[in-house]
């Protein structure tokens, strides 16, 4: 068996001494007794030398940390693309955002990677919106009021006909109202979702919807049975005529109004169906206008948030990946070098 690159993958494979089912680590302390023949081999198919490229590595453990960097970022690629189904020009392009997210968090290059991923196969987003959107997710989930999934977001995205710009909206809008009310993001986008044509035949936007399943679960009712006691009772209304009456409805809402008057309007409006729902938007005392109100002008809430609480940790982190990601070039040049060490190791098996 001839190993391609003639002599040179002979002697680069002789140098390396290492127990092919080793670990990672083993592939590192083997590439640091390769160096020289490496770089040697690098440039000799065309690959620029780690000084031609004028990159300095301090010693070879710097160099042994750096390639095993580079295996880890090879493979989170290759899982992005299996991930996203993206190829081509399309591809490149959506791992660069994905490098540039990681950039901005401080989670692992792997968690990034992922999340960037999911996010674009559950969303279709490209460009910088892929690497916003990731960014925001991250802060999201960071902020300690629950969880929603990549999938999460996919739905409400297609179930609420929203574009990038509206998913962030409303991923800030998750921020600001569980701030306020403590519920759980991830209750909210379900219960959102779920409902989303029921509210959506009534004329409520995802805003105000938002508000309402929050004031309604922060006040220990159960969201989910209330709307679905309105869509029971909506049955036979056109949606022009469910949007009239839950206009009617959210008077239910405002400070001031007894709870036998909001039995009476239920009544008037929804017949005997109106059993269905007393139980549950009945006597809550809260204004959705005042819990609106919170959503206006609350664009970039959920980075705001996330700057504002992050740690120390964090923050350096952040610096790390952010000299990590800028060291991506040698990267690549390294992951040449891994390839041949790999091939000859496979020559080396094979002899």
């Amino acid at each position: 068996m001839t190993l391609p690159g003639s002599g040179k993958g002979e002697s680069m494979a002789n140098a390396i001494k290492v127990d092919i089912l080793g670990s990672a680590k083993g592939l590192v302390g083997a590439v640091g007794q390769a160096k020289a023949a490496l770089t040697g081999f690098s440039a000799s198919t065309g690959v620029a030398s780690l000084a031609a490229g004028g990159i300095a590595v301090a010693g070879v453990a710097a160099l042994g940390a750096l390639t095993v960097a580079a295996i880890d970022m090879d493979q989170n690629m290759k899982e992005f693309e299996v991930s996203t189904g993206l190829t081509g020009e399309a591809l490149a392009g959506a791992w660069d955002e994905a490098q540039d997210a990681m950039a901005r968090v401080p989670e692992a290059f792997d968690v990034t990677a992922a999340a960037a991923g999911n996010l674009q196969t559950t969303t279709g987003v490209l460009g910088n919106d892929l690497e916003d959107l990731t960014v925001q997710f991250l802060d999201l989930n960071r902020l300690g009021f629950g969880a929603i999934t990549e999938n999460d977001v996919g739905e409400i995205m297609n179930s609420w006909g929203l574009d990038a710009e509206g998913v962030s909206g409303h991923l800030d809008d998750l921020a600001t109202i569980s701030q306020a009310t403590g519920v759980d993001i991830g209750l909210l986008d379900s219960a959102l979702a779920s409902s989303s044509q029921t509210l959506q035949n009534m004329g409520i936007e995802l805003d105000e919807a938002t508000a309402l399943v929050a004031t309604l679960e922060a006040n220990g009712v159960d969201s989910g049975k209330a709307i679905k006691g309105l869509k029971s009772a909506m049955a036979d209304m056109t949606p022009g005529e469910q949007a009239e009456a839950w206009e009617q409805l959210n008077m239910m809402f405002e400070d001031g109004i007894t709870q036998s008057h909001q039995q009476k309007l239920a009544f008037d409006l929804l017949g005997s169906s109106a059993n269905e729902i007393i139980g549950s938007m009945t006597g809550t005392g809260l204004s959705l206008e005042e819990m609106t109100g919170k959503l206006q002008g609350n664009e970039g809430a959920t980075t705001d948030m996330a700057e504002t609480t992050r740690s120390l940790g964090e923050r350096f982190t952040i610096i790390k990946n952010q000299i990590m990601i800028a060291l991506v070039p040698v990267m690549e040049l390294l992951m040449v070098g891994v390839e041949h060490v790999a091939t000859a190791i496979e020559f080396l098996a094979a002899e």
